[in-house]
């Protein structure tokens, strides 16, 4: 079984989240999460097309023309010009350079997602996500989720990451690949 320590370690998150939950319980409180952290002195962002509203460390950097919508961005993390980030936590020292879609995942601490890079959040036959089995004790399934991947990972350029995959920590993911999930 993967442990939430185990996945990402020591974050700046770890007081707000609950380290015996679920995998999909940040998730499903991600809004909750974004108001006690705006609450706490993070800076608020606000989307103008849809109104959503992120939570953004003060040493976090987001570039030109990067979307995000529900997003927690931890200290140091990076998100490129061009990326679209949706309902995702991304925790300290993460990068997501130029040009991604990240939707609905857990990125640990250190992790580097390089550009063009696709992580889907739903099945394109609209089946729920099932999350493999020993991941986390708690939710299984949900109607859309991304990935939870682990601190210090590399996904490659051009790569796709299916729904529901685990990317153990400091894993590669080579340039090209598509990811299977699980």
């Amino acid at each position: 079984m993967t442990s939430w320590s185990s996945l990402f370690g020591k974050t700046t998150l770890d007081g707000y989240l609950d380290p015996t939950a679920a995998a999909g319980t940040p998730y499903l409180h991600l809004r909750a999460l974004i108001a006690r952290l705006i609450a706490d002195g993070w800076t608020e962002w606000v989307d103008k097309p849809s109104g959503a509203i992120s939570a953004i460390a003060d040493t976090a950097s987001v570039w030109q023309g990067a979307a995000l919508r529900e997003v927690v961005l931890g200290p140091e993390a990076v998100v490129g010009h061009g990326s679209e980030v949706i309902s995702t936590i991304v925790m300290d020292r993460a990068k997501i350079n130029h040009l991604n879609a990240v939707g609905r995942s857990l990125v640990g601490p250190g992790v580097s997602i390089t550009s063009h890079v696709v992580i889907a959040s739903h099945r394109l036959d609209r089946e729920p996500v099932k999350l493999p089995p020993g991941s986390f004790d708690g939710v299984r399934v949900l109607r859309k989720f991304g990935a939870l991947i682990g601190h210090h990972a590399v996904i490659g350029a051009h790569a796709v990451v299916n729904p529901g995959t685990v990317i153990l920590p400091e894993a590669i993911v080579p340039p090209l690949v598509v990811y299977p999930q699980g």
